[in-house]
């Protein structure tokens, strides 16, 4: 079977229940800054059929490799 790879820019919003916590110089702790990557990176199925010709029709099959190392460029907190 061929593969078909894409590379998606995608931002995820977290909403942490703690809230955002800011390190002694006022960047994103790295807690925080780890919490919100695992959160995000669960938040994506790994491995899902989407019907896009309809329910009669086959699937596509998609996987996504969601790895910290490969997909998070950068994380920054915003106020709301």
């Amino acid at each position: 079977m061929n593969i078909i790879i894409v590379r998606l820019d995608m931002e995820a919003i977290v909403k942490l229940p703690e809230g955002v916590n800011f390190n002694k110089v006022g960047e994103l702790s790295k807690e925080s800054r780890s919490r919100a990557i695992e959160a995000a990176i669960a938040a994506i199925p790994q491995r899902i059929e989407i019907f896009l010709d309809g329910d009669g029709e086959a699937p596509v099959s998609v996987f996504f490799d969601a790895d910290e190392a490969f997909c998070v460029d950068e994380v920054w907190a915003e106020g709301e």
